[in-house]
Parts: C-alpha cells; structure tokens; sequence
C-alpha cells in the first residue's frame, strides 16, 4: 500500500496497483493500462476509472495494470497475470 495525501493506492503481488488479482477467471477480464491518470494520481484506490467502471460493469473483473511512480510493466509482472 503506497499512501498519497488524495488516497491510498495498493500495490498487489504482480507489482500492479490494484488488489491482488485473482488467478481462477470467473468473469471475463477488462484491463485497464495507463499511465498516473488511470493509476489514479490524484483520486486514489475507489475514485479511479478502473473502480468506477467495475461498479458500473460488475459483470466483468477490471483489472488495474497502469503504470505509475512506484510501479512498472515488464514481462515478468505481466505473466502473473495472464
């Protein structure tokens, strides 16, 4: 968890900011890949994109893999997810 003064921000196991992700898929997948605004600079973890769509679409598992400050997308934290 990386606390920012507009909200907090969790950093799961793959290295994406996000809850962990669950590796049985019930859901079909939407992944959202960005940079700080979709990492949610300035709203924090439930304001961001990613959250207010799952809320909206809660059909689907949304998936947070953006890239931010304290975070990075390589293929090593990538194939934990797929």
């Amino acid at each position: 968890m990386i606390r920012y003064p507009y909200g907090d921000i969790p950093i799961n196991d793959a290295g994406f900011p996000d809850k962990e992700f669950s590796p049985t898929k019930t859901k079909k997948r939407i992944a959202y890949v960005g940079d700080s605004v979709c990492y949610g600079v300035g709203a924090g973890y439930g304001y961001r994109i990613s959250e207010l769509l799952a809320n909206t679409l809660p059909e689907f598992e949304h998936l947070n893999m953006a890239v931010g400050l304290n975070t990075g997308m390589s293929h090593e934290n990538i194939t934990k997810v797929v």
